[in-house]
């Protein structure tokens, strides 16, 4: 199965991005990143901004399965504490947001950290209830507030899937 993964983290951002990447990598086959994108975090503006990006992996795994067995470890072994506060500051947050083909929740437009690199990905997959593909959606979507973080991102497909620039969409 091919999966996109979200990742984020808002304490010490370049280490747990770097690390949960490569914990990625060595749990399944890490097939593409994104660029990593620095934006403030949701509903805390006090809070320190947030690094995101998106991976696509390959896995034996289902979906309950690579959430349970790999991103919950990967969590866990990087000190991720959740809490009931759901927008709390975290070493790391990794999100399953696609499985296979399936269509992309509209929702995931309101987030820009979410939207954005999952586009970058995927261009071609659609949005549910609509034959609109998520590329078009985020093309018209406001891009103030985030940054692309294009050295970062180039460190990181360097060291994990190769070449000498972030995946920017292209198949590694």
């Amino acid at each position: 199965m091919q999966a996109i993964i979200g990742i984020g983290s808002n304490i010490r951002p370049a280490e747990n991005i770097r690390k949960s990447i490569g914990l990625l990598a060595k749990l399944t086959r890490l097939r593409n990143l994104s660029h990593v994108y620095f934006c403030a975090a949701e509903n805390r503006p006090e809070q320190p901004w947030f690094y995101n990006c998106a991976v696509i992996v390959e896995t034996g795994l289902t979906a309950e399965r690579l959430e349970r067995e790999v991103l919950a470890r990967i969590e866990t072994d990087l000190g991720r504490v959740r809490t009931a506060d759901k927008f709390a500051a975290r070493t790391i947050d990794l999100d399953l947001l696609v499985c296979g083909s399936a269509a992309v929740d509209p929702e995931v437009l309101n987030h820009l950290h979410v939207a954005i690199p999952l586009a970058e990905l995927a261009p071609e997959l659609t949005l549910a209830d609509s034959d609109r593909l998520l590329g078009e959606a985020v093309r018209e979507l406001p891009g103030a507030g985030i940054e692309k973080l294009a050295a970062y991102s180039a460190s990181l497909f360097r060291e994990f899937v190769g070449g000498q620039d972030a995946a920017g969409g292209r198949a590694a």
